[in-house]
This record gives structure tokens, C-alpha cells and sequence, in this order.
């Protein structure tokens, strides 16, 4: 088999087109392409006759683009018979997988099939291996590095959601009390008291061992025992560390995304964002039923009833629902309120997760 390359010695900017042959047995040898050229002499053609084809590295084809092949002496060949070197390449059993590639390239079913296994693999990759690593993770970062993580949480929140509890010392001391007395670790727990027409009625665990309870929240509910099941599901996001493994899923995910689309910026703006994320996102629907089961687990520990969680998001429901109903009445809403703030905006449908409580055994 022959074909025509440019001669490139490695040297010098001089070229010169020669005749390739190679033989039945691999053997390569070289001509001038024409007799009557003086740039490649007979001395030069010499240094390069004993090769075999298994000795040269062949670039891999790209479309029609001329192809380049190195020689041992560091000289190149340089060619656009890309069909008969890629018939040499399968004669002798090289560049099989190059020449997989561009089949590959010029087949639209291949082409479909590698755009589903990417799609696949990145969803695969999102649903189960993001929240997989992330909960591995959470369990190996200490609590020095998720100190100050919480403390920049509470300082965005206070200074984009959050006004001064308007509940008396008073007041804040009884729920204090009964939450550490019915916890007894009040040394893991830090409480801390809001007010925030933007969220209303809420409670937050941030991933440094504290627990945000809105003015609202302790206004609306029905008795303290509904406050205290409420404070004991937000242990259980606690417990379960859902706050940093969510945190770490979306840090997961910009990370993803800026492999596949070279954006780095996105990693940067993920991280900026992370505070807003605890509340624009929230938690997912296992981690919600994760934290429900926790805290019916604790309370039928603690002797308490399991209908005070139910009754509590009840209330919750009904409030917003009613706060939904009352600005389309009015054909306005508070753009200080989205609804991405609402409590239970996020979480699973109510009636279900009651309906699982009062099920509980």
C-alpha cells in the first residue's frame, strides 16, 4: 500500500513530498515522490528506510483534517489519505479505538446513544451520587469548620430576613427552659429567638448545632407542646446533618456543572450563596420524613403525644394557606414574602406527612 505525504525533517523548516510504502509485512519505506526534486537527497531517504509501521505513532483522525505521523528520528509525515492510513492502521491492528472514534463521529445513532449515556450518567450522578458523597462527607467534616459556617449563616439571615425577637426575656426563657429540660444537651443546642414578617412562622437548623424559632411561630401555636414538636423535627435535621449535606449537594452540583460547561464562575456564586440556599431550597422530602420519624421516635420516648407534631403543621398549613387566600383577595403580594419563604412551601404536602404522624407506631 502507498499514499503521498509531506516530509517534515524535524530540523528545518524544509518539506519535501514523498511516496509511503508499506509492505505486506509492515515494513516502511520511502521515495521521492519526484524523481527530479532536490530538497529530500539519497542520503537523507537512507537514515530512514529500516522502519516497520508498528514503529511510527500515527495521529488520531479528526473529520478530513491532514493527519500527521511521527517517525523515530523525530521527522513528521504529513497527509490527507486519511482512508488508506486508516486501512494500514487496521492491517496491522493499531488505532482500532481512533478509528472507533470516528465512526463514531459520523454515526447520528452513536452520537444520540453517547448524549443518553451522558444525560443518564449526569442524572445518575445528581440523584444518587451527589447525596451518597455528600452524606459521607457531612460525617467527616468537624465541628470547628461548621462553627463558623453557622455563624456567616446567622449574620446573612439577620441582615436579609431577621429583626429582633419582640418576645419578652420572659417568654424566651420558658421555651429555653423546656426545651433544654426536655433535651437535657443543652451544651449541643443553641436556641436563639427572631422575628420576621418575611418567613413568618418557622423554625431553622443551620448546620452548627442551632435552631432558629420565629416570633411568629411561637405566636401562632396552640400550646408549647405543639412549639416543642416542632423544636424536636429541627433536632432531627440536626441529627441528621441535612442541612450541611444539602449544602454540600448544591456545592456538588455547581461543581458538575462547571465541569461539563467550563463555567467556574458558578462554583464561585454556589459558595457565595450557600446562606440563601437553607431557605430557598429547603429540604427535600426524605429529609423531611427523616426528621418526622426522629422527632415521633424522641417524643414517644419522652411520653409525649404524636398529634402535637400533627396538629402543629396543621396550624402551620392553615395559616399560610389563609395568608395565599388573602392576598389574592386583595390582587396583591408582598414582594418582601415570597413564597419560596413560606414554612411548608418546601417541605412535602401536609396532609400527607399528617396523615403518616397520626399512622405512626
Amino acid at each position: 500500500m502507498k499514499f503521498e505525504a509531506i516530509y517534515h525533517d524535524g530540523t528545518t523548516s524544509s518539506s519535501e513530498l514523498v511516496v509511503v510504502t508499506v509492505s505486506e509485512d509492515g515494513s516502511v519505506s520511502f521515495s521521492l515522490s519526484s524523481p527530479d526534486s532536490e530538497g529530500l537527497n539519497t542520503s537523507l531517504l537512507s537514515n530512514i528506510t529500516d522502519l516497520s509501521w508498528s514503529e511510527l505513532k500515527v495521529q488520531p483522525r479528526i473529520g478530513q483534517t491532514p493527519r500527521w505521523i511521527r517517525l523515530p528520528n523525530n521527522a513528521q509525515l504529513e497527509t490527507k489519505e486519511n482512508d488508506l492510513v486508516d486501512q494500514i492502521q487496521e492491517r496491522f491492528k493499531q488505532g482500532v479505538f481512533d478509528g472507533f472514534l470516528h465512526r463514531t463521529e459520523h454515526s447520528w445513532w452513536m452520537v444520540f446513544c453517547g448524549l443518553l449515556i451522558s444525560v443518564l450518567f449526569i442524572w445518575g450522578s445528581v440523584q444518587y451520587g451527589l447525596p451518597a458523597a455528600a452524606n459521607l462527607a457531612s460525617k467527616a467534616i468537624p465541628a470547628d469548620v461548621l462553627n463558623p459556617l453557622g455563624e456567616e449563616v446567622i449574620v446573612w439571615m439577620d441582615d436579609n430576613l431577621f429583626e429582633p425577637s419582640t418576645l419578652s426575656d420572659q417568654r424566651q426563657a420558658e421555651i429555653k427552659n423546656e426545651f433544654e429540660q426536655l433535651f437535657q444537651v443543652q451544651a449541643h443546642y443553641t436556641l436563639l429567638f427572631r422575628a420576621s414578617p418575611k418567613i413568618g412562622a418557622n423554625a431553622l437548623a443551620l448546620p452548627n448545632n442551632t435552631i432558629i424559632l420565629t416570633d411568629e411561630l411561637v405566636n401562632l401555636a396552640e400550646n408549647d407542646q405543639q412549639i416543642l414538636a416542632v423544636l424536636a423535627h429541627e433536632v432531627g435535621h440536626i441529627v441528621h446533618k441535612h442541612a450541611l449535606r444539602r449544602l454540600l449537594q448544591q456545592a456538588g452540583l455547581a461543581a458538575i456543572l462547571m465541569t461539563f460547561t467550563g463555567d467556574v464562575s458558578s462554583v464561585s456564586s454556589a459558595v457565595a450563596y450557600l446562606p440563601a440556599l437553607l431557605i430557598e431550597l429547603g429540604y427535600s422530602r426524605d429529609f423531611e420524613y427523616e426528621a418526622d420519624e426522629y422527632a415521633l421516635q424522641f417524643m414517644s420516648d419522652q411520653g409525649m403525644d404524636k398529634d402535637h407534631l400533627a396538629r402543629a403543621l396543621e396550624v402551620l398549613h392553615q395559616h399560610h394557606a389563609g395568608e395565599d387566600e388573602g392576598d389574592e383577595s386583595n390582587h396583591s403580594h408582598d414582594d418582601d414574602k415570597p413564597e419560596t419563604f413560606d414554612y411548608l412551601s418546601t417541605h412535602p404536602a401536609t396532609d400527607v406527612r399528617v396523615e403518616k404522624i397520626r399512622n405512626w407506631q
